[in-house]
């Protein structure tokens, strides 16, 4: 985890990383579940999908965290899941990432889930995703 990936472009990632927030600025900010969405893509390599990480960031408890999110027919997992599929869709259709960095920058541990989730989501492997675009 501390090694640092070949090939890796830290100031590419941060601007990427800034581009996908900027988009969620153009949101309501008052809501609940982007303030969520936000604090996920800026925290997923550090601390992956941690409900109290969030909620600590947001200053409420994990239970106000799921109740809010209930309110709005959602999911703490769900959030997780929709930012990752759309930050793994926006890194993939830059060619130069490794999967190795789409891994580290998702939160992931191993490139095979990366790429069973990937699947899940879009039926194609991130292989097949990356040759049709």
């Amino acid at each position: 985890m501390e090694q640092i990936l070949p090939g890796a472009n830290p100031l590419r990632s941060r601007i990427n990383d800034d581009v996908v927030s900027d988009d969620l600025g153009r949101y309501e900010l008052a809501d609940f579940a982007t303030q969520v969405r936000r604090l996920l893509i800026e925290s997923l390599t550090e601390s992956g999908s941690d409900q109290a990480a969030i909620s600590r960031q947001l200053n409420v408890s994990v239970r106000h965290l799921q109740c809010e999110l209930q309110e709005r027919s959602l999911t703490f997992k769900m959030l997780v899941e929709e930012v990752r599929r759309e930050l793994a869709i926006s890194y993939l259709m830059e060619k130069q990432r490794s999967i190795g960095e789409i891994t580290y920058l998702l939160g992931y541990t191993e490139p095979a889930n990366v790429g069973r989730s990937f699947k899940n989501w879009t039926g194609k492997t991130p292989g097949a995703f990356r040759a049709s675009t």
